[in-house]
């Protein structure tokens, strides 16, 4: 198998992750595409992703791109619109455009399908990348768990969990591209656009048996902490090093540069 397919007589190259992407959302617009390539392409080079197809150190990314529910759905290391795949199902009132996908803060919230138990319990990171700073009291921007695997962004305050109680928390809460990791049982650390803002060295809590949620925290079964911030990307997967959390965040910021939706 090929990396790369080609569109067209002479076109240019898409690869193989990009294409199964294109053909799962439908999405024609030559930026978007563009900008697909060069992140898949600088994720493939960093060693968060496989050359080729199929997930790496990143399990779920959604670029939420094309501007519709039916698009922002995917997830873009395994675009099948399965449970298995990770696809998202919408619940609540979403706002979906070419900007991202906004929540109503009051019962919206989508399910990755992804379960905490696959993930090892000393080497997750979940991340995402919001476009407005928080106005509710409390939100949840990505979890399970209400206790001990969550983001949220409340005001100025940053929590990242994951597996811990500590609710160390960073004053720079605006907008921009969050990310928990935990890479050891005694190693915990959060950053805003690549630039640490947490580490902590509690001891890690077992996994739960519990799907992912964005915008909103798992509280078991139903959502809670719902948000109302505007998200333009998310991730989710294995521990990440501080050089992966930087070549992670140049990536996506170029991609949303591209995009013209960068903060």
């Amino acid at each position: 198998m090929f990396p790369f397919s080609f569109i067209g007589s002479g076109g240019a190259a898409n690869t193989a992750r990009t294409q199964a992407f294109l053909t799962a959302t439908g999405i024609t617009d030559a930026t978007i595409i563009s900008a697909l390539n060069a992140m898949d392409t600088s994720l493939i080079s960093a060693g968060l992703l496989p050359s080729g197809t199929g997930a790496g150190k990143i399990k779920a990314l959604y670029p939420i791109v094309g501007g519709t529910a039916a698009t922002h759905k995917f997830n873009f290391v395994n675009p099948l619109d399965t449970d298995a795949a990770f696809r998202l199902v919408f619940f609540g009132g979403w706002v979906h455009s070419a900007s991202g996908m906004k929540p109503n803060g009051t019962n919206a919230y989508a399910d990755t399908f992804l379960n905490q138990n696959t993930l090892e319990q000393n080497s997750q990171h979940i991340a995402t990348y919001t476009k407005q700073n928080a106005t509710l009291g409390g939100s949840g921007s990505i979890g399970c768990d209400v206790t001990d695997t969550f983001m949220l962004i409340r005001g100025s305050a940053f929590y990242g969990n994951i597996n811990d109680g500590d609710f160390t928390i960073s004053t720079n809460a605006n907008a921009g591209y969050f990310l928990s990791t935990r890479t050891a049982a005694t190693t915990r650390k959060s950053y805003r656009n690549s630039i640490e803002v947490i580490n902590s060295t509690s001891v890690s809590n077992a996994n739960v048996n519990q799907n992912f949620y964005i915008s909103a925290l798992n509280n078991g079964g139903p959502a809670a902490f719902f948000d109302d911030l505007e998200t333009a990307f998310v991730n989710i997967g294995e521990g990440l090093t501080a050089l992966n959390v930087t070549n992670l965040y140049n990536a996506i910021q170029t991609f949303q540069t591209t995009l013209g939706r960068q903060v």
